[in-house]
């Protein structure tokens, strides 16, 4: 019996498939690694179209069973500041989202830890991060989780200054099982 699965969604988001009867866990685990381009990259220039790679992970993400876990990693390119990803509701105006959040998001919504970032810079990616997190109920643990919570971790080096752009998402239910999340050092040959 094959307990893990990888399949390619995209040359940008790869998934490993955990299976629970194989870990002896109560429902597979999901792990998606992304690299999505920065938006003016000579790469997404020379496509002449522009991939929606948020698009493209939502769509991957819609693919995974509702009860199985979803850890997402990865160099998202993305600016985030401290702009929320929590839902701020859960009805109103955009509608009832208590038919697609499990009742566990609802109840625990605002019992999520603050978020605390280095990097308070904002981008389009970052808008697009904070906006699928807030309307599927993922969060980031970057901030949030053990040893990067002390506000002085950068997750991208370069020439022109320092970022954050690479980030830990789940399941905003399942934050609490992510015990440690360390960054390792800064390695010449990365960015």
């Amino acid at each position: 019996q094959i307990g893990i699965n990888v399949s390619l969604n995209h040359e940008s988001i790869i998934k490993l498939q955990l299976k629970s009867e194989f870990f002896h866990a109560e429902h597979n685990i999901n792990i998606l690694c992304t690299y999505f381009p920065p938006a003016d990259s000579s790469y997404n220039q020379s496509t002449n179209s522009r991939t929606d790679y948020f698009n493209l992970l939502q769509e991957a993400l819609a693919a995974i069973d509702c009860h199985d876990e979803i850890i997402i990693c990865g160099d998202f390119n993305a600016r985030v500041g401290n702009l929320s990803d929590i839902p701020e509701h859960i009805d109103g105006s955009d509608g009832d989202l208590s038919g697609i959040l499990s009742p566990h998001i609802i109840s625990n919504a605002y019992s999520i830890p603050e978020r605390h970032t280095v990097d308070q810079h904002v981008n389009d990616y970052g808008r697009q991060l904070i906006n699928m997190c807030r309307s599927i109920g993922l969060c980031i643990a970057n901030g949030r989780v053990s040893d990067i919570i002390n506000n002085k971790d950068f997750t991208c080096y370069k020439t022109v200054g320092a970022s954050v752009v690479d980030y830990v998402l789940c399941k905003v239910e399942s934050l609490s099982l992510i015990q440690k999340l360390t960054l390792m050092p800064k390695r010449p040959e990365s960015d």
